[in-house]
């Protein structure tokens, strides 16, 4: 069985105070995985490793079972992390903007993004998240 996401032996030299070194790490298919620690412990670092969106020192990172790393082709890259889904605990855009101008700003990250399935663009992310407030308070909490 092919893992999701394996990391063997990486490496990254990030500062004179930090680095990370040999990170090893296999995510199979149907598994459910946290990334929990510390301020300053290299959860960022080795997600941005993961996505090929930082140069290792040393060690492979293969996602979907294809190489993937800052060197890999372009549309390589691209294609891997369209497959990526992403949960942030906070919102990371200002709640002023309407939902389309934050269609504009991830959309281009997803070579399949489907502009229909997206809410419209005349609303903004405060009246969408006062609605879901209202709606279903439990799921907000």
């Amino acid at each position: 069985m092919q893992n999701l996401l394996e990391l063997k032996g990486i490496s990254r030299t990030v500062s004179d105070r930090f680095s990370l070194r040999d990170v090893t790490l296999a995510v199979e298919p149907g598994q459910i995985v946290g990334f929990v620690g510390a301020n300053g412990a290299g959860k960022t670092t080795t997600i941005r490793a993961a996505l090929g969106l930082i140069k290792l020192d040393a060690g492979e990172v293969h996602l979907f079972g294809q190489r993937c790393g800052a060197d890999a082709p372009d549309e390589t890259q691209r294609h891997l992390r369209s497959r990526v889904g992403l949960v942030l605990d906070t919102c990371p855009f200002p709640s002023t903007l309407k939902v389309g101008q934050i269609e504009s700003l991830v959309g281009p990250a997803y070579p399949t993004w489907d502009r229909e399935t997206f809410p419209g663009s005349s609303t903004d992310l405060a009246s969408i998240l006062r609605q879901k407030s209202r709606t279903s308070p439990a799921a907000w909490a």
